[in-house]
C-alpha cells in the first residue's frame, strides 16, 4: 500500500513539474526551414528537406557518398581517380557536370544549378 502511494505521489509530481515549468505536449509548427549552427559559430537557415546539394570538395562528395545521398547531388565534387573509377560504375554520376577544376570552381555554373546548400 504504501510503495503504491509512492508511485502515485511520485506521478503526480512530474505532473505538476511539467504544468509548472511549461511543458508543451502539442508538436512544433511544421517549419520548412531548421537553423543549425555551422564551425565557425554562424545561425544559418537550411531547407528542412534538402534535395540538392553541391559538395565542392572531395571529401563533402564522399561523406554525400557515404550517406547514401548521392543522388541529390548537382555536380560531381569527387575527382581524379575516385572520379573515374565512380564514373564507371554509377551513370548518373559520370553525367554530373564537373565544376572543380583545378584548384577553381565555375561559380556561374554552379549558381546555373541551383543547389540548395553548397558544402565548401
Amino acid at each position: 500500500m504504501i510503495a503504491g502511494m509512492k508511485v502515485v505521489i511520485l506521478f503526480m509530481t512530474c505532473v505538476v513539474f511539467c504544468f509548472w515549468t511549461g511543458c508543451d505536449v502539442s508538436a512544433p509548427p511544421d517549419r520548412k526551414t531548421i537553423t543549425i549552427t555551422d564551425q565557425t559559430h554562424r545561425r544559418v537557415k537550411i531547407p528542412k528537406q534538402v534535395e540538392r546539394i553541391a559538395a565542392l570538395h572531395h571529401f563533402g562528395g564522399k561523406i554525400i557518398y557515404a550517406l547514401n545521398q548521392q543522388h541529390r547531388l548537382v555536380e560531381k565534387s569527387i575527382y581524379g581517380r575516385e572520379a573515374i573509377a565512380i564514373d564507371r560504375v554509377d551513370k548518373a554520376f559520370a553525367a554530373l557536370p564537373n565544376l572543380s577544376l583545378g584548384h577553381g570552381h565555375n561559380i556561374e555554373g554552379l549558381v546555373s544549378l541551383r543547389p540548395q546548400i553548397v558544402f565548401w
